[in-house]
């Protein structure tokens, strides 16, 4: 029988790396809900203020920004106000030095000419806006939550994007599901490569128990008292 050059049943190297991946990528998803799901409270917060320009040059108003950010969570708020009742802020920050780079496009109203409604019973706050995010090391997947008041009735109606409301929770306990591309990747090859350091220090540890005990390293075959030097068993070829 033809020694073998290669231990019998091994996984083959490119399935392997697509195992991990997936278990890095699951991983990755896991732990950002599992912070979503705890979600019972919000760090530190930083204010940043914007005056909001309309298009028709009348009733010009303010942007209030909210940034809260702790291990394994951000959540970015950002409220439109009318002028005449625009809340007064003391920690005037910068909002581009507080919100992170993947939810500056949603949350920062930026535009001189944005459009300044008014709602029909005058309210003060006219549009809210949230963005939570989840993940660690880095934020991976992420929600969002608009509220404006409807025309009828001038009552707020939130509208969940991208993320899964459960049950009996605030919007802050979503299970957001967006991807943040640099947050997932990093995350993804993170866990991925302990996935491999760990398959990889179980499949040497069984190599080196069966090269101590004598048996064949593929097939678990005892070699003790053996003469030829490929096994019985399998025909892996003994060192």
């Amino acid at each position: 029988m033809k020694p073998h050059t290669k231990h019998l049943g091994a996984v083959p190297p490119a399935l392997a790396v697509l195992v991990c991946i997936f278990l890095g990528l699951t991983t990755s998803i896991a732990i950002a809900w599992a912070f979503a799901w705890t979600m019972d409270h919000r760090g530190p917060i930083t204010v940043a203020t914007r005056v909001r320009v309309p298009a028709d040059g009348e009733g010009t108003g303010r942007v209030v920004f909210h940034a809260s950010t702790w291990i394994g969570t951000a959540v970015y708020t950002c409220f439109l106000y009318k002028a005449d009742l625009t809340p007064q802020v003391t920690n005037d920050a910068k909002p581009e030095r507080i919100v992170a780079r993947w939810a500056r496009p949603h949350i920062l109203p930026e535009k001189v000419g944005w459009p300044a409604e008014v709602p029909s019973n005058k309210l003060t706050q006219q549009r809210v806006t949230f963005i939570v995010g989840h993940g660690w090391p880095f934020i991976c997947v992420w929600s969002m939550l608009t509220a404006a008041p409807t025309p009828s009735t001038g009552l707020m109606t939130p509208r969940l994007e991208s993320g899964i409301e459960l049950p009996n929770r605030t919007f802050e306990g979503a299970l957001p599901y967006r991807p943040v591309w640099f947050g997932l990747l990093f995350n993804t090859l993170l866990y991925g490569s302990i996935f491999w350091a760990i398959g990889l220090g179980w499949r040497l540890y069984r190599l080196a128990r069966r090269r101590r005990r004598g048996r064949c390293l593929a097939c678990n075959y005892d070699l003790r008292g053996l003469t030829d030097p490929v096994c019985p068993e399998c025909g892996l070829g003994i060192e």
